[in-house]
């Protein structure tokens, strides 16, 4: 993972805001090679942070998606798309601390139903971790469903300074 800081805030923020897709494919090959190079057991499988549909129609794609797609693909992994979905709209996470993205979240996002994770080794992918209230809430839901281990992958991690 590298700090949320130039260069790499400004990728993500073209592939967010810009319609830079094509970024996705080189975050999604960065975040493989550091997985390599990590030497730990790879996962069953890889997920993303989920869209609602609704943004997902204004934003034309889920940029979460894009990078995990890729990066399952250079480390020929098993990349589940559906395996989150997120059923409510919530308001954008970029201004929230902590405790306020985890109310904002609550009760968003599901695991698609009739999916059997009972031991499964699964690795969820996003752009940035902030306060890590996402994967917290997704790991949960996870580990609930019967995952055996699950992993944080993102590109980017924010310092404790760039968050409130």
């Amino acid at each position: 993972m590298t700090r949320y800081e130039f260069p790499s805030s400004t990728l993500v923020h073209r592939l967010k805001y810009q319609n830079r897709r094509f970024i996705a494919r080189l975050l999604g090959q960065l975040l493989a090679e550091q997985r390599v190079n990590d030497r730990e057991p790879f996962p069953d499988l890889v997920c993303c942070v989920p869209m609602h549909p609704d943004k997902l129609r204004d934003k034309n794609y889920n940029h979460a998606r894009e990078i995990a797609a890729q990066c399952a693909m250079e480390l020929s992994l098993v990349f589940n798309p559906t395996l989150l979905i997120k059923t409510q709209t919530t308001e954008s996470q970029s201004s929230l601390g902590r405790t306020a993205r985890l109310k904002n979240l609550k009760n968003s996002i599901v695991i698609s139903p009739g999916t059997n994770l009972k031991g499964k080794h699964v690795a969820v992918v996003d752009d940035v971790m902030t306060t890590g209230a996402t994967f917290d809430l997704v790991a949960g839901l996870l580990k609930a469903r019967g995952a055996g281990k699950v992993e944080v992958w993102a590109f980017a991690r924010t310092t404790k300074q760039s968050f409130k």
